[in-house]
């Protein structure tokens, strides 16, 4: 549970990123990844 709510937080932050063109979807789903495997090592 605590994993898909770490996901959902991440991703309505990642959003505005594709959303305004700063950053593509591939660039951000890397971000994502990253960022929630040091969630859940931590």
């Amino acid at each position: 549970m605590l994993f898909s709510m770490g996901a959902n937080d991440m991703a309505n932050s990642i959003s505005p990123l594709i959303g305004s063109g700063v950053a593509r979807f591939r660039e951000a789903l890397v971000l994502f990844s990253v960022a929630v495997f040091i969630g859940a090592m931590v």
